[in-house]
Parts: C-alpha cells; structure tokens; sequence
C-alpha cells in the first residue's frame, strides 16, 4: 500500500462508530478499539514515522475525511500501520483509483 499512496491517494472503508474515531482531535491512532465495523470512506493520502510511537516501528497513514476540518487534525488523521485489520480495519477494503 505504501507504493500505491506514493503514486496517488488509496481509498479505504474504516470503522468510525467508535468515540474513539468520532471525537478524535489529534494524535496517532494507535489502539484497536476502534473495532472493524466499516462505517465511512477516507482517502489515505500519505504515511509517516513516529520515533517515539509504541506501535508498530512508529509508522502511520496520514488519512483524509470527510466530517471537515473541525475534525481531528484539521480534517485529518494518523492511524498506526499495523498487520492484519489494521487499527480502524483499515486494510479490508481498500481501493486504489487508476486513470488512463
């Protein structure tokens, strides 16, 4: 995925039901808690690494929603890179836009 976001942004089906996710206001979202209930689509428009992070190696996806830029940081968020799920379940479905 980081080789896709490197040529454009990657589209991804989230969990956002969650106080977690839904009153988040800045940070790395780092913890499970979040659940894999996909409930809304963001655009994962880059990554980045966190020397202090305790996730895993401190990597994350910086993602863009959609609720504005009252949300979270100026309308987006840091979610940790993680196997599996991934935090928010973040990779179950995600989709990268091709153009001719």
């Amino acid at each position: 995925m980081k080789i896709a976001v490197n040529m454009g942004p990657i589209i991804a089906n989230i969990a956002t039901d969650k106080p977690l996710f839904r009153f988040y206001s800045g940070g790395v979202i780092s913890t499970p808690a979040c659940g894999t209930n996909l409930t809304c689509s963001v655009a994962i428009v880059g990554y980045g690494h966190d020397v202090e992070g305790h996730y895993h190696k401190g990597e994350y996806w910086i993602v863009k929603n959609s609720w504005g830029e009252t949300w979270g940081e100026k309308g987006y968020a840091r979610i940790a890179i993680e196997e599996g799920d991934g935090i928010c379940g973040i990779n179950l479905q995600t989709s990268i836009p091709f153009t001719n």
